[in-house]
């Protein structure tokens, strides 16, 4: 499964999510205006949302979507609270577009691992999310 790009979104998402990266370790998005922009994509979404997903899946028993987070940081790495705190608005989002059935321990499984990077233009958040 591929995973969707930063490019194939509206530019004013990209650059929300990119001074939001850089701004604030805890960055805000109003899920209305996220809504609003990810409906204006121009590409086709890479993933299945969960009320198609869930369908198919009731057939053969459900399995629990895996999401991964890969943190590239320079300097000093977030301790393990902030790691899984920062994190917690992008599940959120998910979770309202209807990408995950839920951000609960029974509804998804999921990690938060970090790299660090020599220079702070290689920092960067990558999001992996598996499907059963």
């Amino acid at each position: 499964m591929s995973r969707p790009k930063l490019s194939s979104l509206s530019p004013q998402l990209q650059e929300r999510i990119r001074q939001a990266s850089k701004n604030d370790p805890l960055p805000r998005v109003d899920s209305k205006w996220l809504s609003h922009a990810l409906a204006k994509r121009t590409v086709p979404p890479a993933l299945v949302r969960v009320d198609q997903g869930a369908q198919r899946s009731a057939a053969g028993g459900a399995a629990r979507p895996h999401v991964s987070f890969t943190l590239y940081r320079c300097g000093t790495l977030l301790d393990w609270d902030q790691k899984y705190s920062s994190v917690k608005w992008v599940l959120d989002a998910l979770v309202e577009e209807r990408l995950l059935p839920g951000d609960r321990e029974e509804d998804i499984t999921g990690e938060v691992r970090q790299i660090r990077v020599a220079h702070r233009a290689e920092q960067k958040t990558v999001l992996t999310i598996s499907y059963p």
